[in-house]
């Protein structure tokens, strides 16, 4: 593969890490954040006191989602793209676009179906606006989210094999094979406990997850920058 071209993938797994670093950080802790001061919804109950609690900021962390799926296909296609032996990472990006795939369906819901079922509401509606909100723990969604977030979750673990045997890469490695492993036991638990997900372990699975993600972008970043460099001194 010739230099040129390879420093270009580079350049695309560089925004791909950028722009999931942000949409990481601004859908998680940040956006939830904002949720939690402007207008939280509280505890599921039922779905006239969901309505109640009803407030257009509380899909800002469903947008910023986006930026966070978009940017980790981005980097698997990198990853793709550069690697030499194409067969894992291809896999990788299979899983990883499956997975996102469905998370993006399930925003797509969260910000656009659930807030007109709101805005609209008659008692008749009231079985679906249950079945699609993610407050409540018992939605389709919340299985939809998490069992895409375990294909992602398979798409990391096959992408580990992209990494060498430099000491920051092997780093890496450990990184995006943990997330795999942590990914595929989230939706397991889910499959046998969907209401765990906001339940006390569910929520500090789920920041646990955002921290660890994060650190993984972080050295994926690292990682093309150091392979940059290798190639410009060649």
């Amino acid at each position: 593969m010739k230099q040129k071209k390879i420093t270009s993938f580079i350049k695309l797994g560089k925004w791909g890490a950028i722009i999931a670093f942000l949409g990481t950080l601004f859908s998680g802790p940040i956006a939830m954040g904002l949720v939690y001061l402007v207008q939280p919804q509280p505890e599921w109950k039922s779905v006239s006191v969901y309505v109640s609690n009803f407030h257009p900021v509380q899909t800002v962390p469903f947008y910023f989602g986006f930026l966070l799926l978009g940017g980790s296909i981005t980097m698997m296609a990198s990853i793709f793209l550069i690697s030499k032996d194409k067969g894992k990472p291809l896999l990788g990006l299979i899983f990883t676009t499956i997975g996102c795939a469905m998370i993006f369906f399930n925003y797509f819901l969260q910000n656009t179906v659930v807030p007109a079922l709101v805005w609209n509401y008659v008692p008749e509606n009231g079985p679906i606006l249950a079945f699609l909100t993610m407050s409540n723990p018992l939605s389709f969604s919340w299985a939809v989210e998490m069992w895409g977030y375990g294909f992602l979750g398979v798409g990391t673990w096959f992408a580990a094999s992209f990494f060498s045997i430099s000491k920051l890469e092997k780093t890496a490695k450990i990184l995006y094979i943990v997330n795999g492993i942590l990914s595929v036991a989230g939706a397991l638990v889910t499959a046998y406990d969907l209401r765990w997900v906001l339940n006390i372990p569910g929520l500090i699975s789920y920041g646990l997850w955002n921290i660890l993600y994060v650190v993984l972008i972080i050295y994926f970043y690292k990682v093309l920058i150091q392979r940059e460099r290798n190639l410009k001194s060649k």
